[in-house]
């Protein structure tokens, strides 16, 4: 088996009738993902769209059949975090899985920031009672 860094690897038998094998590239497409965090009050619909039509620009993100997906992951009073998901072909020998991923979210964190979206750092809440500090969570 030949790595994406392109190492060998030899597995001998007995280990591939006890595991299952994961072919990530049997059929050329690969997804993914990663999180953005807005503030609560952002408006998410802004930001969705945004983020769509940024990823219609980046070459080597895949638009048809396999379109990305921009979903809410997660509500919290602290902010909102935006799960962003994208395929590509992994056949495309013009296409390096990390290089796309760092282009992709380089573009889509500019485009955020550029259109006045704020990113916040994950928020903790400290409560100093009786002279003790006390997690807020």
């Amino acid at each position: 088996m030949k790595t994406f860094d392109g190492k060998d690897v030899y597995i001998p038998n007995g280990m591939i009738v006890r595991n299952p094998i994961v072919n990530l590239t049997i059929d050329g497409f690969l997804r993914n993902d990663f999180t953005v965090r807005l503030t609560a009050e952002a408006n998410v619909d802004e930001a969705i769209a945004l983020v769509r039509s940024t990823l219609v620009k980046v070459v080597g993100v895949l638009q048809e059949d396999r379109a990305p997906n921009i979903f809410i992951a997660d509500y919290q009073p602290s902010g909102i975090s935006l799960a962003i998901q994208y395929w590509f072909n992994t056949n495309d020998p013009n296409v390096s899985s990390l290089a796309l991923k760092t282009e992709v979210i380089q573009k889509c964190l500019s485009a955020l920031k550029e259109a006045g979206f704020h990113l916040p750092a994950e928020v903790r809440e400290i409560h100093i009672t009786d002279g003790r500090l006390a997690d807020a969570d």
